[in-house]
């Protein structure tokens, strides 16, 4: 408890108390994550890796601004 308390202490002096309640609010979903089917995670990976290694590393930018939110 001590370790909870402190970090959460510790936190809360850094941030405002409006980032602070965003933060707590969003928590949920790091451990309830409604996460894409596990193959079709894996078939996007996959697609990333052969259009990096075919056209470079510097074209997969141009899927970041397509698909801002895909790749967490």
């Amino acid at each position: 408890m001590i370790v909870f308390g402190g970090t959460l202490g510790a936190v809360m002096i850094q941030f405002p108390l409006p980032v602070v309640l965003v933060a707590f609010g969003k928590l949920g979903s790091v451990f309830f994550d409604k996460a894409k089917d596990p193959h079709e995670r894996i078939k996007e990976i996959v697609g990333y890796a052969q259009k990096a290694r075919k056209e470079g590393i510097v074209s997969l930018d141009s899927e970041t601004e397509k698909n801002p939110g895909s790749v967490s």
